[in-house]
């Protein structure tokens, strides 16, 4: 496995901008996927940094608005799938 550095943002903000700084960054939001590339050597380029991105703030959770159902993007799957809001639109 190649090394690389690791760092965590907190907003989405900080995410983007590190990602943005870095064309070797990849964001780490849960991880087997990514770390088994990397392992495996997957990559044409091991990245140079991965950026922890579980700790953004409002990334997780659903919320609805009248007919809108909103989704954080770090949601994750079986949280969807066991939602009352989802399981009844």
């Amino acid at each position: 496995m190649k090394y690389f550095e690791y760092a965590t943002a907190l907003d989405f903000k900080e995410a983007s901008q590190t990602l943005a700084d870095d064309a070797g960054a990849r964001a780490l939001a849960g991880g087997t996927d990514l770390l088994s590339v990397i392992k495996n050597e997957l990559y044409e380029q091991s990245p140079s940094l991965l950026l922890d991105i579980k700790r953004i703030e409002g990334a997780t959770g659903i919320t609805s608005e009248g007919n809108i159902i909103h989704i954080g993007a770090l949601t994750k799957l079986s949280t969807i799938a066991q939602d009352a809001t989802i399981n009844a639109a």
